[in-house]
C-alpha cells in the first residue's frame, strides 16, 4: 500500500472531530482512496479485499450501516497500523466517541419528551 493514504489519514485529512473535539475518521472516503490506490475497478472488489459483502458497502455508503469493526481493521492494517496497539486505540477511541453521541442523543430526546409534557 502506498504510505500517500497512510500520510493522509496521519495528516487528519480524514478525520472529523464531534462537539467534543474526540476523532472520528471518516471511513468511506478512506476506503474510497484505498480503492484508487490498489486500482480497483468495482465496488465488488473493494468489498472482498475488506472482508464484507457489497450490500455492506453500499448501505455503508448511503449511510444506513457503519463500516464493521473487523472491516475497519482491514483497512487500518492496509493503512501500515501494523500494531495491534496503534489499531485499538484508533477503534476504542471511535467507538468512546459513538457511545458519548448516542448518549447525548438519548438525553436529547428525554429532554424534548419532558419539555412537551409540560407544555401540555
Amino acid at each position: 500500500m502506498n504510505s500517500q493514504i497512510r500520510s493522509m489519514l496521519d495528516a487528519k485529512s480524514f478525520i472529523k472531530a464531534d462537539e467534543k473535539t474526540v476523532p472520528i475518521i471518516e471511513w468511506i472516503p478512506v476506503i474510497d482512496s484505498i480503492k484508487v490506490e490498489l486500482e480497483f475497478a468495482e465496488d465488488r472488489q473493494l468489498a472482498d479485499f475488506l472482508g464484507i459483502a457489497p450490500s455492506t458497502l453500499s448501505e455503508c455508503r448511503s449511510g444506513r450501516l457503519n463500516l464493521s469493526p473487523l472491516a475497519k481493521l482491514q483497512v487500518l492494517i492496509q493503512l501500515g497500523f501494523c500494531k495491534t496497539e496503534d489499531a485499538r486505540q484508533i477503534l476504542l477511541q471511535e467507538e468512546v466517541a459513538e457511545k458519548k453521541r448516542r448518549a447525548k442523543e438519548r438525553q436529547d430526546k428525554k429532554l424534548e419528551m419532558l419539555k412537551a409534557k409540560q407544555i401540555s
